[in-house]
């Protein structure tokens, strides 16, 4: 059976793997599938960077920013020109100073109370952004409060793939949902992280083989069902099984999509200069304002949503525990962390296609979606521990 292609981007927080994405979906007549944990969250908007590209105030608002300055060029020009008296035009000049200043608090005032009606919007409303005018889901699904794990966004990421003909690009750092998406992964009921973990230390220790002898001891006719020369296969099988779950002949665990995967790079000295400088703009964007909503609106520091990074950080701020500027310090020394984390993840995976521009990837990518199904060399269909 033809299997529907699916592109995953992955790579580090703030690489632009989003904005490789967009290109992608936007050439190829796409939409996007978020594989973010956090922003499936509604309301919180800075703090994930899910609003870039997006237009935050309307059409009305922007053109006032846009003309904030020839408003007040015209009228420092008329009253220039109608004056010749130097103690009159210093009286004007603290008038124009005045009024620059009444325009930016207006401005600014503005601002807040759209983006305040935006966050209701968002914690009230279930729906999906169009962001550079493609479609984003698996956003905004749950309120900050309710846990949303693995299982549910599999469930719901894959009725959306299955659900429209067009080109699904799904885009996204969390490791796990990616994997698990590319892997096949179906289990229910739960994720036993630590189990994951012994196999995965027993994997780097013994290798393989000693993975499919332990397999082969559970089930003898592991061999006709998955490929048991891919690990991650072969630690899914014993997953399975761990779970009380049985492998039919007629049930392979194969995933449902055929998949290509590109790695956004970049190196990684630039990396973590835009990850601070994220940070400063998350700042400058409001994340302050966006954490104190939330806490207003009853969602404490301890639900599901607020333990991420730059949120539990701008919550102890407000608490008292620390100042701005060490709260940011703390946000970026974190994230550059998680980035690092994110890096050792994915340079595992020998099947990714690292590429640090547009115009690399559409090789790949022209090759893949013209392939005959099962043929393209890119496809996920071997060891995805292999070194990259």
């Amino acid at each position: 059976m033809k299997k529907k292609k699916v592109i995953v981007v992955v790579g580090p927080t703030a690489s632009g793997k989003s904005k490789l994405a967009h290109e992608i979906a936007k050439k190829y007549g796409g939409f996007l599938v978020s594989a973010d944990s956090r922003q499936v969250y509604r309301g919180m908007d800075i703090g994930t960077n899910k609003d870039r590209g997006v237009t935050k105030l309307p059409t009305y608002a922007l053109r006032a920013t846009a003309g904030r300055r020839k408003i007040t060029k015209r009228y420092e020009n008329k009253v220039t020109l109608t004056t010749e008296n130097r103690n009159i035009e210093s009286q004007i000049t603290n008038h124009k100073s005045v009024l620059s200043q009444i325009i930016n608090y207006l401005l600014r005032f503005t601002n807040y109370v759209l983006r305040i009606a935006n966050l209701e919007s968002r914690i009230t409303n279930k729906h999906f952004l169009i962001v550079n005018g493609v479609e984003e889901y698996m956003v905004n699904v749950v309120k900050p409060n309710k846990k949303f794990n693995l299982d549910d966004w599999l469930r719901e990421s894959k009725k959306i793939i299955r659900n429209d003909d067009r080109l699904a690009v799904v885009v996204g750092g969390t490791m796990l949902y990616t994997s698990a998406l590319v892997d096949g992964y179906e289990l229910q009921g739960g994720f036993d992280k630590l189990y994951r973990r012994v196999l995965e230390k027993q994997l780097e220790a013994d290798g393989l083989p000693s993975l499919v002898k332990r397999l082969i001891e559970i089930d003898p006719d592991a061999d006709k069902k998955i490929d048991l020369n891919n690990s991650r296969r072969v630690i899914r099988a014993l997953e399975w099984h761990k779970h009380g779950g049985k492998i039919k002949n007629n049930q392979q665990i194969e995933p449902e999509f055929e998949f290509l995967v590109l790695g956004k790079s970049l190196p990684r000295e630039e990396l973590y200069f835009k990850i601070d400088n994220r940070v400063r703009e998350m700042i400058d964007e409001g994340l302050v304002d966006e954490v104190k909503f939330l806490i207003k609106k009853g969602y404490e520091k301890n639900s599901p949503a607020m333990t991420g990074i730059g949120y539990r950080q701008i919550v102890d701020f407000l608490e008292g525990k620390y100042d701005l500027n060490e709260a940011v310090r703390l946000i970026q020394r974190d994230t550059r962390h998680y980035a690092k984390q994110q890096l050792t993840w994915y340079r595992r995976d020998g099947t990714i296609r690292w590429i640090s521009s547009f115009d690399e990837a559409r090789g790949f990518i022209d090759e893949f979606l013209t392939s005959r199904s099962g043929e393209h060399h890119g496809q996920v269909n071997h060891d995805r521990r292999g070194k990259s």
